[in-house]
């Protein structure tokens, strides 16, 4: 296996050396009329590295002669297939931007008979151009590297910046029947159940490392001033903002040493109180202030947010809302109807991936 190794970082340098000769001048925006961008989505192989697939964006322009491949996934090989298999489940390589051409692209696919498919991308002539110009953007030497993140940024998600960017909200990612259908262990289980001691030896990889935590627990019932209890209030502040003060200083350490970040789970009324909920609304001000200390007291090195929801879910047993009441709520909503648990995740999500944003509360209402 190491001599295979071997191998093929001879290959490798071979195949891809040739995209240093394309120089930062290349113009792929001449006879754009002619040029037809498309993803390309790569079966996976039997290398560490290649396992999970591929995706490559392909630009063609028979009118200037161009058939190229820009590739997300160029990287330096370490001499141990442990260590690279080590260094590829945290996050720890330094990839790549390069450009190259479609033939030489297909040499390695060819060589281990993996397929290659081809999705052309039904774009005009502005769209063409707006793609070409962020791609020249992170073509640029100070550009081309980054760090590879094992989930959040990769080949694929380059990909998907880059559409992002372009298209905005007209972009919609969420029609697949199997959308957030699997975690993310469940999504890697699916490629590595041919190779058990390596999923064992990601799954302890991964394990290690806390990026996020999210203090989503909470109860929610109705307590006037009048009838609240010390049990009450014990109950509900426990839950509501001791558990998450606690969890966050708990794990104040680990999120540190990945650069991670807490995002706590407040409520609207923290701002607005609801009337006969009256430690509720306390718990979640406080939980918005710990949010806020927190965001101070943890920077640089951690990263601290809330999501405050609004009309998600109704209320059930105790507290459930009359057909007027819940007419009316609705009715002070600018949307005029009620979210779902979808939208927090997305918040949630955002504020995970945002790695410049801190001491905010985004309202989802």
């Amino acid at each position: 296996m190491q001599a295979k190794f071997s191998i093929f970082k001879i290959t490798f340098l071979l195949v891809f050396c040739p995209f240093w000769a394309f120089s930062n001048s290349l113009n792929l925006s001449e006879n754009i009329d002619y040029t037809e961008i498309s993803v390309l989505t790569c079966d996976p192989g039997s290398e560490i590295y290649s396992l999970f697939g591929h995706s490559a964006l392909r630009i063609k322009n028979p009118e200037n002669g161009h058939d190229l491949v820009v590739n997300w996934g160029l990287f330096e090989f370490s001499e141990s297939q442990f260590q690279f298999g080590y260094d590829f489940a945290k996050g720890r390589l330094k990839y790549y931007m390069g450009i190259q051409s479609m033939s030489n692209f297909m040499v390695e696919y060819r060589r281990s008979k993996r397929g290659v498919r081809e999705q052309i991308l039904n774009l005009n002539n502005e769209e063409k151009l707006q793609i070409i110009y962020l791609l020249d953007e992170n073509y640029k030497p100070e550009n081309r590297k980054y760090k590879y993140e094992f989930f959040y940024d990769n080949c694929s998600s380059r990909i998907r910046d880059i559409l992002k960017k372009v298209f905005k909200e007209n972009l919609n990612f969420y029609k697949s029947p199997n959308s957030n259908k699997f975690t993310f262990r469940e999504t890697i289980h699916q490629y590595l159940k041919y190779f058990p001691w390596l999923e064992l030896g990601i799954d302890l990889v991964l394990g290690q490392k806390i990026d996020v935590l999210v203090n989503n627990a909470s109860v929610f019932y109705p307590n006037s001033v009048e009838s609240s209890s010390i049990n009450d209030w014990d109950n509900i502040l426990n839950i509501n903002l001791r558990a998450p003060f606690f969890l966050s200083q708990g794990l104040s350490n680990k999120l540190a040493k990945n650069s991670g970040s807490i995002i706590n789970i407040i409520d609207i009324h923290a701002d607005r109180p609801l009337i006969k909920h009256a430690i509720y609304n306390i718990s979640k001000a406080g939980l918005k202030m710990l949010t806020q200390t927190l965001a101070k007291e943890l920077a640089p090195k951690v990263r601290v947010n809330g999501v405050s929801p609004g009309s998600i879910l109704w209320p059930q047993e105790n507290a459930q809302l009359s057909d007027d009441e819940k007419s009316s709520m609705l009715g002070k909503i600018v949307l005029k109807r009620q979210g779902s648990p979808k939208d927090i995740a997305d918040a949630v999500l955002f504020l995970a991936m945002a790695n410049y944003i801190t001491g905010q509360i985004i309202n989802v209402d």
